[in-house]
């Protein structure tokens, strides 16, 4: 490697060995002085110089010296290397010279390095594989790049660098150290340790290229040129620079600016931690919260409740306000619900119409207890926007660590069971957890297991009622009931399910498997030549099943389309086919659930009202919805031969359905008397274990052919 300076005198010196002989020089012949530099010799570069760069230079002597300098400093700036061509001995040689450092306001000196060639070409291809590299590659590159020494002295940089680091005229402003871009003492002692420590050098700068990717990327805190702190990924890697100089370690430094990502990042998890519409802190903010809350507070002996609060009946007001309206109503739920609130209670957005509210002290229970109570209250008067006025209510489940040391894991799922249980009743109201509370829903999450287990297993069966005309006694319909045949527990009625099955969704499946199977029964009844079938033959296209539905299943947004199939499917008339609707059904949108039963009139499908005279609102289904029959109640028949009294209440709603155009079925006659008494009332049909209890279809079939 040949090295030696340059001053803008073009005079040489600190020659090494190798330049002394590149030149023709002895060593004694090195060490003139003139001033205070030893081995000084303008002469011999001068007269030598045969072209720098592609500037050829005609003479070179002390008058244009300035020349020379000017051309040689901006070629080096220009290309980062430049080729020297010099007469030497009546023969031409070439340096591909590399500046370690350019002109400053410290120095007027050049150091230089280079690599002899006695062949231009040659020179050439080097100088075109290095400015590949170092100019037309690095220059264009999204990220700043440094070649430094192991010192960090910066010895070239690209124009990426420049701009961002230094005021744009890159390493003419002075010696640059990287670490002086370090904010912090310690991102500078972290460089300089990532520098000293690298050992597996890289022989060859394509492959340095290549294993960049596969350098280590460390995170630092950078000053740009305004001062300013830039976030940056930079990963350091060993090279020597395609072989051409080797005087002493030097690293590719790669800097990646990631500032904007760090704050978009920042902006992002603030989004993740706050809900976007009501500005609460999100689920899992309000987890860590809980759990750093609990640590301190139980050090002090300070207890914690949770209360988790749902919006009854939410899904009604987006179904028929729409989903903006539903955001509004959510936004004005959460404002009312914070304005219950004191210091020290941490409110959050859980999820959908669901809040969750925790709480520290002492006698915790009863202080959340009454904030439940107050929340509650707030909802006594309706909620108010635009053009729309919406009642709703809250369902609260509490739950504490004063009498269990639970988690927040664990606070937070029991105080959603006793939410549950809350919804359950009814909702309007709080429930506070308990052992025996947690063990019934344990019960209840097995139960439910073992009824997802039932329908895949087919174990749920369809039976069978007969529908008895009077008087003349005749089978006219049948009404489908739901059994559970469990393999082990026998049969199981539907009073110890459908509860279960309403409150898990599980009742739109078994809704469904009930209307397709009692659909394709009928049909075969009715078009089966055989007389194994319950129904007179001359009368049997008059004859109609009876289906349950419940209030889910009117709510569930593909009813009519369940329907259509389940007709399709058995090819059953739609007059054929009665749905049931309990008098006492709650749905959650009376406007969508009679739009409902309009579209099943319309396709000629018959609807009843069962149960009738259980709820309060008897004379309001009536007058509400396009019922075709009335059921009333056994607990209305039962009575019949005990208090006569009741015989008057019978035959009024007998009178007043006729009136109405309704046709009246008595339900649970168990004995003659009962069955007399409603012949004498007007009564249309009865059905009972007087006729039959409910059995599968092969049985009732055979019960008639016998």
């Amino acid at each position: 490697m040949i090295t030696f300076t340059l001053d803008n005198a073009l005079g040489v010196f600190n020659l090494n060995d190798r330049a002394l002989k590149f030149f023709g020089l002895l060593k004694s012949q090195g060490i003139k002085s003139q001033g205070n530099k030893s081995g000084y010799f303008p002469d011999v570069f001068m007269k030598s110089v045969l072209s720098i760069g592609d500037k050829g230079v005609d003479s070179c002597d002390i008058s244009n010296a300035g020349d020379c300098m000017r051309i040689l400093i901006s070629e080096l700036k220009k290309n980062h290397y430049v080729i020297l061509g010099f007469t030497l001995n009546n023969r031409t040689r070439y340096l591909l010279a590399y500046s370690r450092s350019m002109l400053n306001s410290y120095s007027h000196n050049i150091e230089i390095e280079a690599k002899s060639f006695t062949n231009l070409s040659q020179a050439n291809d080097q100088l075109l594989f290095l400015g590949m590299y170092y100019g037309n590659i690095l220059d264009s590159s999204i990220d700043a790049f440094v070649l430094v020494d192991s010192k960090g002295q910066i010895i070239m940089s690209n124009s990426v660098f420049d701009e961002k680091f230094t005021d744009g005229s890159g390493l003419e402003s002075g010696p640059l150290m990287l670490i002086d871009f370090a904010a912090t003492p310690e991102v500078a002692t972290s460089i300089l340790d990532k520098l000293r420590g690298s050992e597996n050098e890289i022989s060859q700068w394509p492959e340095s290229i290549a294993k960049d990717v596969m350098a280590e990327v460390v995170e630092v805190i950078l000053k740009d040129k305004n001062s300013e702190k830039l976030t940056c990924d930079m990963r350091i890697v060993p090279s020597q620079d395609g072989n051409v100089f080797s005087n002493g370690k030097r690293y590719c430094v790669w800097i990646q600016d990631n500032t904007s990502h760090k704050i978009n990042q920042n902006q992002l998890e603030a989004v993740y931690l706050h809900d976007q519409l009501t500005g609460l802190p999100s689920r899992k903010l309000f987890a860590y919260q809980l759990n750093v809350d609990m640590i301190e507070h139980q050090s002090k002996g300070i207890d914690t409740a949770v209360l988790f609060i749902d919006v009854d009946r939410f899904k009604g007001i987006n179904d028929s306000l729409g989903h903006e309206a539903g955001d509004k109503v959510i936004e004005l739920v959460s404002s009312r619900i914070k304005n219950c609130l004191g210091p020290n209670q941490f409110l959050a957005r859980f999820g959908g119409d669901e809040f969750i509210l925790s709480m520290s002290g002492k006698n915790i229970i009863q202080k959340a207890v009454k904030m439940a109570a107050r929340i509650i209250g707030a909802f006594g008067r309706p909620i108010e926007f635009d053009d729309n006025k919406v009642y709703s209510s809250l369902s609260i489940g509490i739950a504490s660590n004063a009498e269990a040391g639970y988690d927040a894991n664990t606070l937070i799922s029991n105080a959603d069971t006793a939410m549950f249980e809350a919804k359950r009743k009814g909702g309007h109201r709080f429930e506070l957890f308990n052992e025996l509370l947690k063990e019934k829903i344990v019960q209840s999450t097995a139960f439910e297991m073992l009824l997802h287990s039932a329908i895949e297993k087919d174990e749920l069966k369809v039976y069978f009622q007969p529908l008895i005309g009077l008087p003349s006694l005749k089978t006219v319909g049948v009404e489908a009931l739901i059994r559970w045949q469990h393999p082990t527990k026998g049969l199981i009625m539907p009073d110890s399910f459908i509860k279960t099955a309403e409150d898990t969704g599980l009742i739109i499946p078994i809704g469904e498997f009930v209307l397709k199977e009692a659909c394709k029964t009928m049909d075969r009844w009715v078009t089966s030549d055989e007389l194994l079938q319950p129904f007179d033959y001359e009368d049997r296209l008059n004859s109609v099943v009876e289906v349950n539905l419940s209030a889910k299943q009117i709510d569930e947004p593909n009813l009519i389309k369940t329907v259509e199939e389940a007709l399709s499917e058995s090819n059953l008339s739609p007059n054929q086919l009665v749905l049931e609707i309990t008098e006492g059904a709650q749905m959650e949108d009376h406007m969508k659930a009679l739009e409902v039963f309009n579209q099943l009139r319309a396709m000629g499908i018959k609807l009843a009202v069962d149960d009738f005279g259980t709820g309060f609102s008897s004379l309001t289904y009536l007058r509400s919805f396009p019922f075709d029959i009335l059921k009333i109640d056994k607990s209305f028949v039962s009575v019949l031969s005990e208090r006569p009294e009741d015989s008057i209440i019978v035959k009024t709603v007998i009178d007043l359905s006729h009136s109405l155009g309704l046709e009246v079925v008595a339900e649970g006659v168990e004995t003659k008397l009962e069955l007399d008494i409603l012949t004498d009332l007007g009564c249309d049909m009865a059905q009972g274990f007087l006729f039959s209890k409910p059995v599968s279809a092969h049985d009732l079939e055979h019960s008639y052919s016998s």
